[in-house]
């Protein structure tokens, strides 16, 4: 039997084996009783409040290997620590993305003495049983370099993940080269088993390292009138359209969130660093463009919370996006501001608002949270 053969009779073995432990209320339970205790909480909270496989909160990326999580449901039950995603060897871990229960997190390998085995190591985290998978992408002689790595998965569709790897094969123009890694095989090959890598020129200002994984494929956004996507089953890079921007638009000053719920993508543009008042896009299904989902105003946040100090040495200080999170009901569905240490719950329907929890200063010297600081929590005992 090939490799990949047995691989996949592997894979299938596992399959059977979580189906047989599922379905084995006794052998489950001594299993969870070895899970360590911030795990079982965790999951415990998540499945009481995710039984759909749903996020049920955010984890916030900080300068060490601790991770605070918000909880999208503040009911006083629910276990606000931090997570510790300490690598078995001692990195430290950075998340760079989260994907239906699965984080990539990244650090790098530059020690070696031979250049085939420097390059980029990444890791991928089952946050509720800590398991990791380690992997490294040497960059061959440095004549390409790796500029980025996405992960796609869907449990509801495959039990493997795949990992998409930007290359900038030009530093002259936007030149690109795609790769994709599978599980499944454990092999890094052009995308749908092409012999020749997949080359592009990308649209101006793109930004791969920033992805959002949203119905079976990766997306990308762009500072140009269209961005791309990759479907990440046919392995195929399509384009989808940019919402209007103003001249000299810029992605890291004026995009405030880019995101995904519940199969629907999200983005907040503003003109203002500090933001009271804007609208919530969101794409069309057939990805013929924009529109405006929801229209937020948060005057009365102020009025909630009028102790908080929205003030600071003369400069207005408001409230970064971290989060929009629709819920199964329209009337519950709800918007996770940072502002002064703490993480809010909008409601964007009623405009009530309530506090989460404290949340301690991240690394950055602002001391702020933000979008890109902010990954989905996805309970999960899955294998990876």
């Amino acid at each position: 039997m090939t490799n990949a053969g047995k691989r996949i009779l592997h894979s299938a073995e596992h399959s059977a084996a979580a189906e047989a432990i599922a379905g084995h209320e006794d052998l489950l339970r001594e299993i969870l009783l070895r899970l360590p205790i911030e795990s079982l909480l965790r999951f415990s909270y998540a499945r009481r409040h995710n039984p759909n496989n749903e996020p049920s909160g955010l984890l916030l990326n900080h300068d060490c290997t601790d991770f605070q999580f918000v909880p999208f449901n503040n009911d006083g039950d629910g276990d606000h620590s931090k997570v510790s995603l300490s690598h078995p060897i001692g990195r430290r871990v950075k998340i760079l993305q989260s994907c239906n229960g699965l984080l990539l997190c990244s650090s790098t390998s530059f020690t070696s003495s031979t250049a085939k085995n420097r390059g980029f190591q990444y890791n991928i985290c089952n946050p509720t049983t800590k398991q990791f998978t380690t992997l490294r992408f040497p960059t061959p002689e440095f004549k390409t370099s790796l500029i980025a790595v996405n992960l796609a998965f869907d449990l509801l569709k495959s039990p493997h993940y795949k990992l998409i790897c930007i290359w900038d094969v030009n530093s002259d123009s936007p030149t690109y080269q795609i790769d994709v890694y599978s599980s499944e095989t454990c092999s890094l090959k052009p995308p749908a088993s092409g012999e020749n890598p997949l080359t592009f020129t990308a649209p101006p200002g793109i930004v791969f390292r920033r992805p959002i994984y949203c119905n079976g494929a990766i997306h990308w956004l762009s500072e140009g009138k269209t961005s791309l996507y990759f479907d990440a089953h046919t392995e195929r890079l399509k384009t989808m359209p940019m919402p209007p921007f103003h001249e000299g638009f810029d992605f890291d000053y004026n995009v405030r969130y880019f995101g995904e719920s519940r199969g629907h993508l999200h983005l907040i543009v503003t003109d203002e660093p500090f933001i009271m008042e804007f609208d919530i896009l969101e794409l069309k299904t057939d990805y013929s463009g924009w529109f405006i989902r929801y229209h937020v105003i948060l005057d009365a946040v102020t009025r909630t919370f009028p102790e908080m100090t929205w003030v600071f040495n003369r400069i207005f200080e408001g409230p970064s996006v971290l989060c929009v999170n629709l819920a199964a009901k329209e009337e519950e569905s709800i918007l996770v501001l940072f502002v002064s240490g703490i993480a809010i719950s909008f409601n964007l329907n009623n405009k009530t608002s309530e506090e989460i929890c404290f949340l301690l200063p991240c690394y950055k010297i602002a001391l702020d949270y933000e979008w890109v600081d902010a990954f989905q929590y996805i309970g999960g005992l899955f294998q990876i």
